[in-house]
């Protein structure tokens, strides 16, 4: 499993990626955070066929991205790569973070407490 890490790279000062587990459920989502000025834009990859399963936003200089783990994925251990990529000064600067996992069915709602 590829940890979530925070690197400094010219404009591109930081990129997350999370949750950092090594398994994860068909429906959970998949968020990737990056701060620099300009503020980047965010990419995944490999990029989910249902773009409605994504949503993103900016603000201050931090971008995030989030995309839905797929039904089609279950069974399957995959990896996903972030990259944020910003221009400054006619220089274009990119930084990729990866989390690799396992997908599992959907996540069962937990009932209340018993004693």
């Amino acid at each position: 499993m590829t940890s979530s890490c925070v690197v400094t790279v010219d404009s591109v000062e930081a990129a997350n990626l999370t949750p950092d587990r090594a398994e994860l459920h068909v429906g959970e989502a998949l968020k990737c955070s990056a701060s620099g000025n300009p503020t980047p834009q965010l990419t995944f990859s490999p990029a989910p066929e249902d773009a409605s399963s994504v949503t993103e936003g900016r603000r201050y200089g931090v971008a995030w991205k989030a995309m839905v783990v797929p039904g089609e994925w279950k069974g399957e251990t995959r990896t996903v790569n972030c990259t944020a990529v910003n221009e400054l000064d006619g220089q274009t600067h990119e930084l990729t973070v990866s989390a690799s996992f396992s997908v599992t069915g959907q996540c069962q709602p937990r009932s209340g407490h018993r004693r």
